[in-house]
């Protein structure tokens, strides 16, 4: 089991934030943690950080545009005379 500070709450279990509407302070508990201010992890370090680096690839190599070619264009026969 791996252990790792909360990245959210950054460790302290709690969340201070400014509510927009009154312009006051609100604490609440964190969502991430649930308050226990450490993320429990059933892999190692560095099956995770394997795993990062591979959706990382995976996302870069969707990112590559891939070029839309037009279909050609079929000749029409325009009948002018009038």
């Amino acid at each position: 089991m791996h252990t790792k500070d909360c990245s959210h709450c950054l460790g302290s279990g709690v969340i201070t934030a400014l509510r927009y509407k009154t312009m006051k302070r609100e604490t609440k508990t964190c969502e991430k943690c649930n308050g226990a201010k450490v993320i429990n992890y059933k892999c190692s370090p560095e099956l995770l950080a394997r795993k990062k680096r591979e959706r990382a690839a995976r996302r870069k190599k969707a990112a590559i545009p891939v070029r839309w070619v037009p279909p050609e264009k079929i000749p029409e026969e325009y009948n002018y005379d009038i």
